[in-house]
This record gives C-alpha cells, sequence and structure tokens, in this order.
C-alpha cells in the first residue's frame, strides 16, 4: 500500500506539472488561485457545518469504542480488571495516553493522534462527559469536519471551473513563451503539492485501509503529511 500511495503522489506531481505546462502560465496560476480560495473557504464552511455531523455519529462511535476498543485500550496502556474512567478518575493524566491509543486503535495516523488526543483530554477535564465519550466527540469531529471539508472544496472548485468555461477565461503569454510554458509548470506543479498535502491530510484518517503508520514509513507521504498540521488547526 505504501508503494501504490507514493506511485500516486507522484503521478499527481507529474499530471499538474504536465497539465500547467501545456495551460500556460496565467491559466496555471488562475487554478492555483481557485484551489488557494476552494480550499480556504471549504476550511471556513466545514468547522461552521461539521458540528451537527459530528453529533449525528458520536453515539454510534462511543458504542463502538466500548464494545471493540476500550479493553484492548486499556490493556496495552498495561491497566488492567477498570474500567477506562475508573483508571483515569485514578490517574486524570491517562486521559491523553488514552484518548491516543484510542485514535490509533480507530484508524487515525499517529501525527494526526497525537495533535487531537490533548482536545479529548480537554473535553474530559471540563467534567461533562466520560472518558469514551470525551474520544468520540474528538474522533467525530476531526471526521466529520474533514468529510466536509472535502464535499466543501469539490463544490467550490467546480462551480469555479463553470465559471471559467461560461466566460471562456483563458489566456496565454504570446510574446514569450518560455515564460508561458515553464511559468505554467512551476505554478502546476505548485498545486500538485496542495493537492498531495490534501490528500496525505485525508488519508491520515484511514488507517484501518491503509495501515496508521503508512504514511509515516512513505518518503513522499511523509513529506506531505507535514503540512496537514495547518489543516489541523482549522478543526
Amino acid at each position: 500500500m505504501r508503494f501504490v500511495i507514493e506511485a500516486i503522489l507522484l503521478i499527481i506531481i507529474f499530471y499538474c506539472t504536465w497539465h500547467g505546462f501545456r495551460r500556460g502560465a496565467v491559466n496555471a496560476l488562475i487554478n492555483l488561485a481557485a484551489i488557494t480560495v476552494s480550499l480556504t473557504a471549504a476550511l471556513l464552511l466545514s468547522g461552521a457545518v461539521s458540528g451537527g455531523a459530528a453529533y449525528i455519529i458520536s453515539p454510534f462511535v462511543t458504542g463502538y469504542i466500548d464494545s471493540q476498543y476500550e479493553e484492548k485500550v486499556l490493556q496495552n496502556m498495561g491497566i488492567n480488571d477498570l474500567g477506562a474512567d475508573e483508571a483515569i478518575s485514578a490517574e486524570p493524566e491517562l486521559m491523553g495516553e488514552y484518548a491516543y491509543e484510542c485514535m490509533l486503535a480507530f484508524g487515525i495516523n499517529s501525527d494526526r493522534a497525537a495533535h487531537l488526543s490533548p482536545r479529548a483530554a480537554e473535553i474530559y477535564d471540563a467534567g461533562e462527559t466520560e472518558a469514551t465519550q470525551a474520544v468520540s466527540d474528538t474522533i467525530c469531529g476531526a471526521f466529520s469536519f474533514a468529510l466536509c471539508m472535502i464535499l466543501m472544496f469539490i463544490i467550490i472548485m467546480i462551480f469555479i471551473s463553470l465559471i471559467k468555461q461560461i466566460f471562456d477565461l483563458n489566456f496565454r503569454i504570446q510574446d514569450n513563451v518560455d515564460l508561458d510554458l515553464y511559468g505554467g509548470a512551476a505554478f502546476g506543479c505548485v498545486s500538485g503539492f496542495i493537492y498531495c498535502i490534501i490528500l496525505c491530510w485525508l488519508l491520515s484518517f484511514c488507517g484501518i485501509i491503509i495501515g496508521t503508520d503508512t504514511l509515516n514509513d512513505g518518503l513522499f507521504s511523509r513529506f506531505f503529511l507535514l503540512p496537514g498540521t495547518l489543516i489541523d488547526m482549522s478543526i
């Protein structure tokens, strides 16, 4: 799976670079601007609408963690014959580790889990919910945000693409062919990098399918995974 993901990332970079080369610098720059605007808008809108989706799925995720993961996670932490709430009530500092291990078991990449687990600890420390529910709320919030973000991004990109087609926005630099071609390749390459960052960020929630540490083991996927922390700040 790691080699498949690496190959896909390379294909995205080469395709976007070639596409930018063919379309020219101005068109590639417009496309890059469209991607940037769409991503920014998607991040802002997702933060506003993802809470409702998280609330709907939270009970199911809580039940799944209780039935499938809690006992195994506690055993991995060296805790036996105690429930999560009993153990964490006795030692509150275990909440962060419990949240982290639950997220790994749920298939979230270790980098994402390390970023999200303190949020679960904050929810628990507020005293409004049980340990597993705090973890579930955090996981559901992250998953619903990711789904809403990608849907919003696609919708906005389609809308911008329709506007470009309606008004036939197609520009070329006629008096400097090299600048047009190689500038387009450069802007296309940057667009490819952004697509790869988004893809790796989304895959970091799919550890059950691809493996929790698969992205960390790949050369290119590990590189594109790092900027995903900027997206995490919007969750």
